[in-house]
């Protein structure tokens, strides 16, 4: 068993950023339904490419967040009373399967031993290749997200 089993390398697109960013805002709120997503309100605020945003819209269009309207561009959709019974359905559908599933041994020590260091404070000065993807982390995503319930001054 290598030190390096189970971790992930996730590299994500602005636009996927972008997208994910833009969808925190919808579930929080910040978005309502019917508000418009206007690309170049959005691209200029956050400082990049209108085509970048385009595709980000795209994402959240294949989510199922917005839709494009004719003569409207894209629109927050307003979900169902079906669209949100298929949800919970899936949602149940997934969580009973994960949890009917018995862990290999080891798993459960793996997964304490995870959760109990991530807690952990890390010490001053412990990578500085990991201090400085945290910043530059921190500065992609600082530019689409805010806490739920401040104000934004993203356009709607």
């Amino acid at each position: 068993m290598s030190a390096l089993d189970g971790l992930e390398v996730r590299r994500t697109t602005t636009a996927q950023q972008l997208a994910d960013g833009l969808s925190e805002r919808i579930m929080a709120g910040a978005f309502g339904p019917g508000d418009r997503l206007r690309e170049s309100a959005i691209a200029a605020e956050l400082g990049v490419a209108r085509n970048t945003i385009r595709e980000a819209v795209r994402i959240l269009e294949l989510t199922g967040l917005v839709r494009y309207e004719v003569n409207r561009g894209a629109v927050v959709i307003a979900p169902t009373p079906e669209n949100v019974e298929a949800l919970y359905t899936a949602r149940e559908r997934l969580e009973t399967a994960a949890a009917a599933r018995t862990p290999r041994p080891g798993q459960l020590e793996a997964i304490t031993t995870a959760s109990t260091s991530s807690s952990k404070p890390r010490r001053q000065g412990t990578s500085a290749r990991s201090s400085t993807a945290t910043s530059r982390s921190t500065r992609r995503s600082s530019r689409c997200s805010t806490a739920p319930g401040s104000t934004s001054s993203t356009p709607r």
